[in-house]
């Protein structure tokens, strides 16, 4: 900020308010308050021509693209802007990236993922009874809680819904308690509803007490007495 004392410059009031001066030099050249010397309207340059400005261009454009473009990984955007004189002479571009805006790409990984209790789901009940449309669209999702349908308690839910709204999804479910069990367990759903819960078989749960009856014909268990190639074949329910 200049002074009176400064380039020995005079301090003029304008208008009636005291408070409202500016500077003049002795060759009556009007001065900012950095001591500048304003310029005429005549030594403006780049200025319209008439008021208000017809449609008119820059020779630079901050940015491509439409709005929606802005908003896109990929925009062209603005990157080192050299001045001479205070005036843009020349600049660089580059593509927008998530990291300017601080998301992550689109293509990405986590090394775990959270899985839900379903007690902070809608009415807090202990049961999972989110629907399939009721799942999130394009994703896997796991939860913890009860399944009506399976015996047990605390079990482990792993959705899969490859689309969105009512389309079909599919949950595989499993122990979650303090004791782990071999069971599990496989149900599919589409819209408002799942399907029947079915056991998923395999080599931990099969024999006897497995409720599997592959060793079965038309659920009868059979017995063969003799030996070799001969001998008779009893049905015993």
């Amino acid at each position: 900020m200049i002074t009176t004392a400064t380039f020995g410059l005079k301090k003029v009031q304008t208008g009636d308010n005291a408070n409202l001066y500016t500077f003049i030099n002795d060759n009556m050249d009007i001065l900012d308050a950095h001591g500048h010397t304003a310029n005429t309207w005549s030594e403006v340059t780049g200025k319209p021509s008439t008021f208000p400005p017809s449609s008119h261009s820059h020779s630079y454009n901050p940015t491509t693209g439409t709005n929606t473009d802005v908003n896109t990984h990929g925009a062209t955007i603005i990157d080192n802007i050299y001045m001479t004189n205070g005036v843009i002479t020349s600049h660089g571009t580059r593509n927008l990236t998530y990291g300017d805006v601080g998301a992550a790409s689109a293509n990405h990984g986590h090394s775990t993922t959270r899985v839900q209790d379903v007690r902070g789901l809608e009415d807090g009940d202990i049961y999972f009874e989110l629907p399939p449309s009721g799942t999130p669209d394009h994703a896997i999702s796991s939860y913890f809680g009860y399944v009506s349908g399976v015996a047990g308690a605390w079990k482990g839910i792993l959705n899969l819904k490859g689309w969105s709204g009512n389309y079909a999804n599919w949950q595989l479910i499993g122990p979650a308690t303090s004791s782990a069990d071999q069971r599990l367990y496989f149900r599919g759903g589409a819209g408002a509803s799942w399907n029947s819960v079915c056991e998923v078989w395999h080599s931990g749960r099969q024999g006897s007490g497995s409720g599997l009856d592959a060793d079965k014909v038309d659920g009868y268990n059979i017995q063969k007495n003799g030996s070799g190639g001969s001998g008779v074949i009893n049905f015993i329910t």
